[in-house]
């Protein structure tokens, strides 16, 4: 069968499954008694699954910029149902500013227009790559030992002992953190210095090892979700597609995700000690859910739609304050890396500070530059994402963390702003030094 032919009939079988998945969805809240704006719910994702049809016409593949923005289009309109207590009926300007980070991402990332990186001539030998990958592994390999010393105990080996989850994240030295974090890297880096020939393959299965330990200490979600992009990216850039595999190992990455918050909510005192209040009710009772939504539904609302919400009412108080952050929040790297915020010359107020409040990757670029910024910084994202993966696709290996990166990126936008991160900001750094 003809290749071309082959996508087309996949691309519109998603479609039609996006299509039929919504209708369900539609019936299933009817049914819970859900009343808010199920009908704009319904607009928002049918306009979502018509983009990544498109998407798939444009770039002949299924993976690609567009489809996988779908999860943060799929965000916007759960967030409407307002499922949640804490849910608030949008601001006529947060919706425009919803739909203009849509459209604006969906623009730049369907335009043709190559990125010229002052950085792309810039390689070094293979000798280099390698002298650097195994300092970078030293420097994390003692943060990683550094915070563990500081915690007291491995959590991995203790997780049902103490309170694991608290015990991690008051006891992390932030600047070193960083570093003990890109072992969800290093597998990656790994394997693609062990297809130049340069590591064994006994090497490679060690740091998969090691560094599946290391990320399991610290019982977060967002960087084994990072870890399973990257690895399975890279795997997927030198071998031959095996969907079985893919399908495995996103079974996968959905269950670690699952058990990780069943292993956070066990430790609350109310779960432990009364063994009929189930960790679902729990998370319902503290997503302030009303209906009897089922786990995924419950871990989406208090993870992903609320955070919409928290757009909102930022969106209300900085209109109502006049506010502009001129740039600090989308140079948030750069502001890190030369510390200005740690003195002082540089302050995030605490009722806008985006990294505590999460309110979707959207705010950032309104709270600096307002409507303009949305617009402009969203069709940048949507230019720097299609980059990448256009270079990815041409199989050029360095890009595939670059563009897995991305992937990242997009997947944790209905959470809070990676792009503009200073640790997705260290990666693309010590990517390019390393391959």
């Amino acid at each position: 069968m003809n290749i071309q032919l082959k996508i087309k009939r996949v691309a519109l079988i998603i479609f039609l499954v996006l299509l039929i998945f919504q209708i369900l969805l539609f019936f299933r809240y009817q049914f819970l008694g859900v009343k808010k704006n199920l009908i704009a719910f319904e607009v928002i994702l049918f306009a979502g699954a018509l983009l990544v049809l498109f998407s798939f016409q444009k770039w002949q593949r299924i993976i690609n910029p567009i489809s996988i923005y779908y999860i943060f289009i799929f965000g916007f309109g759960y967030s409407l149902l307002e499922l949640s207590e804490y849910s608030r009926t949008f601001k006529p300007i947060s919706i425009v500013i919803l739909i203009l980070t849509i459209v604006s991402f969906s623009t730049g990332a369907l335009l043709n227009i190559k990125i010229r990186s002052p950085f792309t001539k810039l390689r070094f030998t293979n000798r280099s790559n390698l002298i650097i990958y195994y300092i970078l592994l030293a420097i994390s390999l003692c943060s990683f030992a550094f915070e563990m010393r500081n915690i007291g105990y491995l959590p991995l080996l203790n997780v049902f002992s103490f309170d694991v989850y608290n015990d991690a994240n008051e006891r992390l030295v932030s600047f070193i953190h960083y570093f003990a974090m890109l072992f969800a890297i290093f597998p990656a880096w790994t394997y693609i210095l062990y297809k130049r020939d340069l590591l064994t393959k006994r090497w490679l299965r060690g740091i998969l090892l090691l560094s599946i330990f290391v990320i399991l200490n610290y019982l977060s979600r967002q960087t084994i979700i990072l870890f399973l992009v990257t690895y399975l990216l890279t795997y997927v850039f030198y071998n031959k597609i095996n969907y079985r595999k893919i399908a495995f190992y996103s079974f996968g990455i959905i269950l670690v995700f699952f058990i990780i918050g069943q292993i956070r909510v066990s430790q609350i005192e109310i779960v432990k000690s009364d063994k009929n209040y189930s960790s679902t009710q729990f998370l319902r009772n503290f997503a302030g859910i009303n209906y009897k939504t089922n786990l995924v539904e419950t871990t989406f609302t208090l993870y992903s739609s609320i955070r919409y919400s928290k757009l909102d009412e930022l969106v209300e108080k900085s209109k109502r304050e006049e506010y502009l952050g001129m740039g600090k929040y989308m140079l948030r790297p750069l502001i890190s890396l030369t510390f200005m915020d740690r003195v002082g010359i540089i302050e995030y107020e605490e009722k806008y500070n985006v990294v505590s409040i999460l309110a979707t990757y959207a705010i950032d670029a309104y709270l600096d530059f307002g409507i303009l910024g949305v617009i402009i910084i969203g069709i940048f994202y949507g230019l720097i994402s299609s980059h990448f993966y256009r270079n990815f696709v041409l199989a050029d290996e360095r890009y595939i963390i670059s563009w897995a990166i991305i992937i990242f990126c997009i997947i944790m936008a209905s959470f809070m702003n990676y792009f503009s991160s200073f640790f997705v900001f260290l990666i693309w750094m010590t990517n390019k030094l390393i391959v």
